[in-house]
């Protein structure tokens, strides 16, 4: 369980490291667009793992998260610099492909949708009186 404090801390950790991968960390291999999604601190401030998103092909990905695994020592002094804290956590850096599924679903579901269009399936509603298994309502 996470405490107010913690959650506090994991919010500004999320501002300050993506702050400091944006405009500080000057690697070739970060090319691809790079967003940290959230953190998750240790109840002892000590470790962190930062979730991060990178937009691109698997080989950017892969070159992305080298260049954060590599640059975690630079990134946690940087942040260290524009926080208040008696120390910074360690960070380990972690892709989350969440959003990229979503949008994989998306597509499959509008595709879906289009194709029962087509069809003449139409989209299955919910007449005014009947319940979602097309039984009448009581009352």
């Amino acid at each position: 369980m996470t405490t107010r404090r913690l959650e506090r801390v994991n919010g500004l950790l999320q501002r300050e490291i993506s702050r400091a991968i944006s405009l500080e960390v000057k690697d070739p291999r970060l090319s691809s667009m790079v967003s940290v999604l959230r953190v998750e601190t240790s109840p002892d401030l000590k470790n962190a793992r930062v979730f991060v998103s990178v937009m691109g092909d698997e080989q950017e990905k892969k070159r992305a998260m080298r260049a954060l695994r590599s640059a975690a020592e630079y990134i946690r002094h940087a942040t260290k610099e524009n926080v208040e804290l008696r120390s910074v956590p360690h960070m380990a850096f972690v892709l989350d492909e969440t959003i990229e599924h979503a949008i994989k679903m998306n597509r499959l579901i509008d595709k879906t949708l289009s194709q029962r269009g087509k069809s003449g399936g139409g989209t299955p509603t919910v007449e005014q009186g009947e319940l979602a298994d097309g039984a009448p309502k009581d009352g």
